[in-house]
């Protein structure tokens, strides 16, 4: 059993790495991004920003669909 360990680990190969993000297996900005947003880019986000209304009215509506609005509720819970 030892000498078949051995034998697995001291193998002469080469280590392979690569980017399980993007399917050509090479880094990307824009795949480490869509991994960093992919909680952000759900159905109700992907509507929003598509959208021609004021981008201070797509970020509440974002906040909204986040659950984080700041209501009265929420500001006494969280204390001074």
């Amino acid at each position: 059993m030892k000498q078949y360990v051995l034998d697995k680990i001291c193998a002469d190969k080469n280590d392979e790495v690569y980017w399980k993000l993007d399917n050509s297996r090479e880094y990307s900005t824009k795949s480490m991004f869509r991994w960093l947003e992919r909680n952000l880019a759900g159905a109700h986000y992907k509507w929003i920003s598509g959208t021609k209304i004021p981008l201070k009215i797509q970020i509440f509506l974002w906040q909204l669909f986040q659950n984080s609005i700041l209501t009265r509720e929420n500001a006494v819970a969280g204390g001074p």
